[in-house]
């Protein structure tokens, strides 16, 4: 198989007249550009960090909010060859600075001058040699010793003009397709991180497999909610972009919630406490209402609650709001981590909103996704194209550790050791709990026994 730069780079091509991403500018207003336009700018990064001394398998920590730069970046450095080692910029400074140094980042990505202070710290031992991109400036000055994000676009429109492009494309085309392509962390990382790597042959297959997996389609706008440092949310994102899916995403780091009814995105991406948050703020604008007695709310579950209000008034005051507050297009949430509460995913399948589970570990990528329509109560999905699980069940119980197998597990960890291991059948052993009824994964938090088989794929 062709290297991962060379895979991407293809798709893109084929998609070049395909719209690519539905960004939100600074000024509130729509843009939509095709494959062929955001790849310009992807293709004058790379270019520049190439000149600028970018080694093929370069680890890059990306700790930066999600943004259209954010992309930007993330792209050009995989066409250059370079390793993403995408990390959440909310995390303590302990924490990322574990990271990268567990991941061996030698070039870091952060958003504004004043991240990079906060990461690098005062009189910080960091090792020497690191190099630092800032996406934006601001009002505050580029620190000595850092680029921003700017001056690699210029620098790269420059160098495309003088005829670099072909020196471009004979790199890519002489990468090994078993460099190191991207490092992913437990979210949160813990106390002791180690990061899972992939190769780009690798990486090539496993978001092949993902995108074919994906219940998106033509003129679909996925937002992803969640922070990119999350493992499973880029990868999602990824498998969307190479499959010609456009993302729904802000100029403006941390501003994508705020444009959700500009935007009007089709499916989130996001976790369970965002999805509590916003409907715990439309409970209490019902119980608030003259159409409840304030002292009953609270004793309700929210579908009940919503029951007491009857109909109409449910409409006006909790259904048709939140869907506006997603832009009224809104057909399903892409869970990530703990599922809902029954109540609040019942209220939201009554709204005509499908909340599909995603499953997975920074060790196999995301291995389950519920599809709509086959969505069972406390089921996570079942094994996305390319992966198979089973249930440890040694014990002769139906419960027993969530077994995953498939060609494109981690390589290892890149520091060499790790919490998880894959055994000599090639099960990735992830440490939780679960059973399968008819297909489906379910988690549990103990073991029950009984005896029947596990296998699916």
């Amino acid at each position: 198989m062709r290297n991962f730069p060379a895979h991407f780079w293809q798709n893109f091509q084929e998609l070049k007249d395909e719209t690519a991403l539905r960004v939100v500018g600074a000024d509130g207003s729509i843009e939509e550009p095709t494959y062929w336009e955001w790849t310009r700018k992807v293709q004058r990064i790379a270019v520049a960090l190439l000149e600028s001394g970018f080694e093929v398998g370069t680890r890059v920590g990306l700790i930066a909010p999600d943004s259209r730069p954010w992309l930007d970046v993330a792209w050009g450095v995989w066409l250059a060859g370079g390793c993403l080692v995408p990390i959440d910029p909310d995390l303590d400074r302990k924490s990322i600075l574990r990271c990268l140094g567990r991941s061996g980042a030698r070039w870091i990505v952060v958003q504004t001058p004043s991240e990079y202070h906060r990461i690098r710290g005062q009189g910080a031992s960091l090792p020497d040699g690191l190099e630092w991109l800032i996406l934006e400036t601001g009002d505050e000055s580029t620190p000595g010793g850092t680029t921003t994000l700017g001056e690699y676009s210029e620098q790269g429109r420059s160098l495309v003009a003088r005829g670099r492009v072909d020196d471009l494309g004979e790199h890519i085309y002489g990468i090994d397709a078993d460099s190191p392509a991207l490092v992913l962390f437990d979210d949160p990382p813990g106390d002791d991180p180690h990061g899972a790597f992939y190769t780009g042959r690798d990486m090539a297959n496993m978001l092949s497999y993902l995108g074919r997996s994906l219940p998106l389609e033509p003129g679909d706008r996925p937002a992803p909610l969640t922070s990119f440092g999350h493992p499973l949310a880029w990868l999602f994102a990824a498998a969307a972009t190479l499959r010609g899916i456009p993302l729904a995403v802000d100029a403006t780091p941390g501003a994508l919630d705020d444009h959700m009814d500009t935007l009007e995105p089709t499916h989130l991406l996001c976790r369970e406490e965002y999805l509590l948050d916003k409907t715990a703020d439309w409970r209490d604008r019902v119980e608030d209402s003259d159409q409840l007695d304030a002292s009953e709310g609270s004793q309700f579950g929210l579908s009940t609650l919503l029951g007491q209000v009857g109909e109409r008034a449910a409409n006006r005051l909790f259904f048709r709001p939140f869907r506006r507050q997603f832009g009224g297009e809104l057909e399903s949430i892409f869970l990530l981590g703990e599922t809902l509460p029954d109540d609040v995913e019942s209220v939201l399948d009554s709204n005509d909103i499908a909340v599909l589970d995603v499953y997975g570990h920074p060790e196999c990528g995301i291995s389950h996704l519920e599809q709509p329509g086959s969505q069972k109560p406390g089921a996570i999905g079942s094994p996305i194209e390319g992966y198979a699980c089973r249930i440890d069940d040694d014990e002769g119980s139906d419960v027993g550790e969530i077994l995953i197998r498939s060609d494109v597990l981690f390589e290892d960890y890149w520091d060499g050791t790790g919490p998880k291991y894959i055994d000599d059948d090639g099960w990735l052993h992830t440490g939780d709990n679960g059973r399968i009824e008819n297909g489906q994964l379910h988690r549990v938090d103990e073991p029950r026994q009984t005896s029947t088989d596990h296998s699916t794929s």
